[in-house]
């Protein structure tokens, strides 16, 4: 997956909010970024994309990502990244759904 790969305008979004308006750490924006990142990277190379990505193509990915051997505790951070990234877009009106 691409270390440099562009986040989703949503992604940005998402992070600027966490930093803002919930003010986590400088440590916990990096994780989520890379985190999201990787997320993007293999959307992009489904041809996925975080606007019409299902529950069954998350559950894929969570698959694809312990079949890596990602450790339990790093999935666990993958997974709270996406899953607060996916209901940030359905309260900014982005998606009308939460596949996560």
């Amino acid at each position: 997956m691409a270390i440099d790969h562009d986040l989703p305008i949503e992604a940005e979004e998402y992070l600027t909010w966490l930093s803002a308006e919930r003010g986590r750490s400088g440590n916990t924006l990096s994780a989520y970024r890379r985190d999201l990142v990787g997320y993007a990277a293999w959307l992009e190379e489904c041809s996925l994309d975080v606007m019409t990505v299902s529950s069954r193509d998350i559950d894929d990915f969570v698959g694809m990502r312990r079949r890596s051997g990602t450790a339990p505790s790093s999935l666990a951070r993958q997974m709270a990244a996406i899953r607060n990234f996916h209901r940030f877009m359905v309260a900014e009106g982005h998606r009308v759904d939460d596949p996560s």
